[in-house]
């Protein structure tokens, strides 16, 4: 996500393969300020902890987004794989393998993670609760 332009009231980034993987994070269009995050399909999930990374800058607040590529109807589609970590404690959404982190955005339960091109590159939902676990594993079809 970088510069772009804007369609309507919310814009949606979304990626995945768009056939057995899909996220989508819809953004304000004028502030770029975040306003949902969901988590539409997954490929694969590794039920293990995944090691947290020290962030250089870290920020309490909502993130913003600037998008990079064409928005068509609203969306701004990008063909990334991603990986997605459960485990009873947390769940975590990454878009690139092996980058470290040089900003984090705390807000809530949530941490959103920057490589040095302020691209985002990971998403982390902290303290699942039991129920919160249970109904992910159920939603990913994950045997309980």
């Amino acid at each position: 996500m970088g510069a772009g332009s804007y369609y309507g009231e919310k814009i949606y980034w979304r990626t995945g393969n768009f056939k057995n993987s899909l996220i989508e994070i819809s953004i304000e269009k004028e502030k770029g300020t975040l306003k949902d995050i969901t988590l539409v399909a997954v490929n694969e999930v590794y039920l293990i902890d995944f090691p947290e990374n020290e962030c250089e800058k870290k920020q309490i607040g909502v993130p913003l987004f600037m998008l990079d590529g064409n928005t068509r109807n609203g969306f701004c589609d990008q063909i990334i794989d991603f990986f997605v970590y459960l485990s009873s404690k947390d769940i975590t959404i990454k878009f690139q393998k092996e980058i470290r982190p040089v900003k984090c955005v705390q807000l809530g339960r949530v941490r959103f993670s920057f490589d040095k091109e302020e691209k985002l590159i990971c998403i982390t939902v902290f303290d699942l609760s039991d129920y919160e676990y249970c109904e992910l594993k159920a939603g990913m079809k994950i045997e309980i």
